[in-house]
């Protein structure tokens, strides 16, 4: 599947619109948040203040309405005497006041003993306007016990009742203002009523639109509806009982509010429907009146705002997309070339053009900065292949060297005339081309010579202290029957001129074939295994002499022992018992003998085998640090070597 390629100048641009679409979706988020807030806020505030003003205009009105009783019961007291003009009185008092569509003057029974147990002077408005005058008062019609005329004689003041229908009155939903009339001795005598329509009230209050499709309502003091533009609710319904039809908890909870005399806002779904009630109280009366605004309606106006803001928005991201692209094109038109000037530079033309930058920003100083790379790469690479061709020269001369280093340790273990049946095999790895280990035998007579030795530090300083120090073991050896006076000779040869303090570590052995009598010095070097064809190896036994070329004039101390007929002497540099794993581990002298322990009848060249393979299942493929010699040699008088 082809990659989609993305120039730098296509992710900027995405980058950028990206990071601005991000920007201004947290502004269009805070917009949004806090429009809605200060709508809403708005929207409680101005239909507060209508609510309040509606509230206050109706309570002036019922106040008037208050007042004109008032003033009407005093006439009614001075006509006490002529109970015929108190009609009259009665029809002035509802001329006076547009509001009042009706209203009565009703007296105790036989309060005036010619007029029998009724005397109702009644006067309303009917449907037409026409001003009717009615006598009421009947077993039919027995105001006596009705609430309007109860209520107030027995609380000794004014009161306004509950929405009712007056049938045999008005015949219209009506709330009344009862205002009792005292007689001389204070006892109620009387009671002088006036009549508000509700569906006066209604069109008042129905004026009351803060929004379209918003309403408002009235509630009496026992949370009665006293004025809705649904008729239904009226007269013995409360808003309790209008929150349990609609299964409104919050309605409910409104209607407490109301009721504790309280104002306030709040919203909530009603009818399937999400509105705002904002709720005010009329503490003259108890009564509380409430405006219901659509929450979609009062948002309306904020929605089309939002669209128009957003359609700008978009058509400002287009134009700043615009200029982002061309602006990071042209800027970015530099660096193309300089991708493609890289590619020649990769291929081997160090003299590619670059392309010409006029501006002073970064563009110039990645174009310097190019130039100068240019410029030293090319240098680089004309002194690495100076470099190349001296090091290639260098590790062909190291090359020789080991070849020549390597030459000068015996690879032929072939038996010896007049040797018996010697076994013997050698095997020397050095850690870099050249190295500081060696290992060296030969045969005078019937004495077998060897030696192996581990000059300090690596490298070619120690491959050329390895040629000196064998060169003089074969000279010393030559002349000297004592592998302690070949050691005192050749330490005194190399303290001389010693001035980079190298030493060597030395183990020189002369083996006399007949008898196995191995007269030995051991110079700092590991302790050497006995490994006899059965039984468990031991570490021999060596005296602590110092390493040669330490200590000019050291009385070097050798040691004899008889090695038993095919027991093998095997010889090591530290290489062998210190080679490390991956771990950091060394695989040290117990692992060594514990390795030889399971092979002691093996040929020596075998035996040098197993602890090279040895050497190899303990590194897991870690490179070893040090040189690696191992020497062993084994005698048989009596039996052939196994």
């Amino acid at each position: 599947m082809r990659k989609i390629f993305l120039s730098l100048a296509s992710k900027l641009c995405f980058y950028i619109l990206l990071l601005t679409l991000v920007i201004f979706g947290c502004i269009c988020v805070v917009y949004n948040t806090y429009s809605t807030r200060r709508e809403e806020a708005q929207a409680i505030r101005y239909t507060t203040l209508l609510l309040e003003n509606m509230l206050q205009k109706t309570d002036r009105q019922l106040a008037g309405v208050e007042n004109l009783v008032a003033l009407t019961e005093a006439e009614v007291v001075r006509r006490f005497h002529q109970p015929d003009s108190l009609m009259a009185v009665v029809r002035q008092m509802v001329d006076k006041d547009t509001t009042v569509m009706g209203g009565c003057v009703a007296f105790e029974p036989y309060f005036f003993p010619d007029k029998g147990k009724y005397f109702m002077e009644y006067v309303c408005l009917d449907s037409l306007g026409t001003v009717v005058e009615q006598h009421l008062g009947s077993d039919q019609y027995n105001y006596h016990k009705m609430s309007w005329f109860t209520l107030p004689r027995y609380k000794r003041q004014g009161v306004w009742s509950e929405p009712y229908f007056d049938e045999g009155g008005g015949n219209v939903l009506m709330i009344t203002y009862s205002l009792p009339i005292l007689d001389k001795a204070g006892h109620p005598c009387a009671v002088l009523t006036a009549d508000v329509s509700l569906d006066m009230l209604t069109a008042e209050i129905n004026q009351l639109r803060p929004f379209p499709d918003s309403y408002s309502f009235i509630l009496s003091s026992t949370g009665h509806y006293l004025v809705h533009p649904d008729k239904s609710v009226l007269l013995d319904k409360t808003i309790f009982d209008r929150a349990e039809e609609l299964h409104s908890g919050e309605l409910a909870d409104i209607g407490h509010e109301l009721l504790k005399d309280r104002s306030g806002a709040r919203r909530l779904e009603l009818q399937e429907a999400d509105v705002l009630v904002c709720y005010a109280p009329m503490l003259r009366y108890g009564w509380t009146g409430a405006c219901v605004c659509p929450y979609q309606t009062i948002m309306s106006e904020l929605g089309s705002t939002t669209l128009t803001v957003l359609l700008i928005l978009l058509v400002g991201l287009l134009l700043l997309l615009l200029s982002i692209r061309y602006l990071v094109v042209v800027g970015t038109r530099p660096l193309v070339s300089l991708a493609q000037a890289a590619y020649h530079i990769a291929k081997g033309n160090f003299d590619s053009p670059l392309p010409v930058v006029d501006t002073k920003d970064e563009m110039r100083q990645l174009h310097d900065a190019f130039a100068f790379m240019q410029g030293s790469l090319k240098t680089y690479i004309e002194e690495l292949t100076a470099t190349t061709r001296s090091k290639e020269r260098i590790e062909s001369e190291l090359h020789i060297a080991r070849n020549i280093q390597m030459s000068l340790v015996p690879k032929t273990f072939t038996p010896f005339p007049g040797s018996g049946d010697l076994d013997l095999y050698g095997f020397l790895r050095p850690a870099r081309e050249v190295g500081g280990d060696f290992y060296d035998f030969f045969v005078r007579g019937h004495q077998l010579f060897f030696a192996i030795g581990d000059v300090s530090g690596k490298g070619v300083p120690a491959s050329l202290v390895m040629a000196v120090t064998r060169t003089l073991f074969r000279a010393l050896a030559a002349v000297h029957e004592s592998p302690a006076q070949v050691l005192r000779q050749l330490n005194r040869a190399i303290s001389e001129h010693n001035d980079e303090n190298m030493f060597i570590t030395m183990y020189v052995g002369v083996l006399d074939l007949p008898t196995g009598r191995l007269t030995y010095c051991n110079a700092g070097h590991n302790s050497p295994l006995l490994v006899p064809r059965e039984g468990p190896c031991r570490f021999q036994t060596v005296k602590p002499n110092l390493p040669v070329g330490i200590l000019e004039g050291f009385g070097f101390e050798e040691q004899t022992e008889d090695l038993s007929d095919g027991t093998a002497l095997f010889l090591y540099t530290d290489g062998l018992t210190e080679a490390g794993n991956a771990g950091g581990g060394l695989l040290g002298e117990a692992r060594v003998a514990g390795r030889i322990d399971a092979c002691t009848d093996r040929s020596a060249q075998a035996l040098v085998e197993t602890l090279l393979q040895c050497v190899h299942d303990f590194a897991g493929g870690s490179e070893q640090s040090d040189d690696l010699t191992l020497f062993c040699l084994r005698i048989d008088r009596n039996q052939k070597n196994s």
